[in-house]
């Protein structure tokens, strides 16, 4: 399984376009991975998760191409994680998308998407596109993989979602946006086991109280409760990933902290083979 990380910022991203605060001052000066879009994740080539404001950044600058993605997977309805009004772009006299896209969100999500269908005189029909509502702890099986949805603890319109992805050989899980995972979740996976997992560490080197988003100190709590409830092991990647830059942490601060407890650091483009 190859996992790719398009975006890897908060809602604001990194830099943030109003702010002057120090990490965003770091970012416009030095660049690199410093620099950080909204949240997005590819696996393989044909299962994306999430559909940010930076998409059509990710199909110039970091290999998205749109029309090999078959299946949608969307967390929630915030507007980093949803904009809708892109998916309008996959017909004519847009685009001219044949096959249909498959995706996956809660039934929120998905009447925010026929509102924004409906808005533009479209249906999702027209548009190449096939709702799928899901709920927490629904499994679906697409094309090789089964996705099993979770349920988070975040504050958008309720579920927010998180996603354990496998196909016949690995299980990746994307835990994103999140604080510390509800007991129903923890009881639902215990019997699965991950060669790699994604967490939430918006709050970098902050306080969080791990009831909406992770900090450092968080997701280092939670893979101790991963481990104690079996779900990895010493050979499990663990990655921290969707940084705010209130987190007060450029790349090179956070991954010398991270690496030191274990984790890997995401940046725009990270490659991931499992």
């Amino acid at each position: 399984m190859h996992i790719k990380f398009l975006g890897t910022a908060a809602a604001e991203g990194i830099p943030a376009p109003f702010c002057s605060c120090p990490t965003c001052e770091n970012a416009r000066e030095n660049g690199g991975r410093n620099i950080r879009t909204r949240s997005q994740c590819l696996v393989n080539d044909d299962l994306l998760l999430d559909f940010s404001p930076d998409t059509y950044m990710h199909t110039l600058t970091g290999g998205l191409d749109l029309r090999r993605v078959k299946y949608l997977f969307i967390t929630h309805s915030h507007s980093d994680h949803l904009y809708e009004n892109d998916l309008l772009l996959r017909t004519f006299p847009y685009g001219d998308a044949e096959d249909t896209l498959e995706i996956f969100a809660s039934q929120t999500v998905c009447n925010i998407i026929n509102s924004a269908l409906r808005a533009s005189g479209a249906s999702a029909e027209g548009k190449k596109i096939h709702l799928n509502p899901v709920s927490p702890f629904e499994t679906v099986s697409v094309g090789k993989y089964r996705v099993s949805a979770l349920e988070a603890l975040h504050s958008a319109p309720k579920p927010c979602l998180l996603y354990s992805i496998e196909d016949a050989e690995k299980r990746f899980l994307y835990a994103h946006d999140t604080g510390f995972f509800p007991e129903k979740t923890m009881q639902f996976i215990s019997s699965m086991r991950y060669d790699c997992i994604s967490l939430d560490c918006t709050c970098g080197h902050t306080h969080s109280d791990g009831k909406r988003h992770m900090g450092l100190a968080d997701a280092d709590e939670m893979r101790r409760r991963l481990f104690a409830n079996g779900n990895i092991s010493p050979r499990t990647k663990v990655i921290v990933n969707h940084f705010s830059h209130n987190g007060i942490a450029s790349y090179d601060e956070i991954k010398n902290r991270a690496s030191r407890k274990g984790f890997e650091v995401s940046h725009d483009g990270l490659e991931i083979e499992i």
